[in-house]
């Protein structure tokens, strides 16, 4: 592989000299090739990130909710020992979307309006 290729695009794509290595071109190469060959795919997963953030603020207010009101402490209605819709869904994903070393999340679901 030619290497001054890829440092020439330093520059034009912003990238610092410490971000100038192998292996983020070897990162950049393998997400343009993994997006054109999973377009439809990646669009099917974009669309269901923008839910997923529509979805986390209510979800984060019912399990606050939840947690203030414990049925130790309160008797509660039968709501409060409903499932969530949609928590298997953000629980598989979630899991895909940490970084298992630092345990941040890639996706940011805080609502930013």
């Amino acid at each position: 592989m030619n290497y001054g290729v890829f440092e020439n695009l330093t520059d034009i794509i912003g990238l610092s000299q410490r971000q100038s290595t192998p292996e983020t071109y070897g990162l950049m190469i393998q997400y343009i090739a993994l997006s054109n060959r999973h377009s439809i795919s990646h669009l099917k997963f974009d669309d269901l990130m923008k839910v997923m953030r529509k979805w986390y603020k209510p979800y984060q207010a019912i399990m606050g909710i939840r947690e203030e009101h414990p049925p130790t402490e309160y008797k509660q209605p039968k709501e409060f020992k409903e499932s969530i819709p949609g928590v298997e869904i953000y629980e598989k994903y979630k899991k895909w979307l940490t970084d298992k070393k630092t345990g941040m999340s890639f996706i940011d679901f805080e609502d930013h309006h």
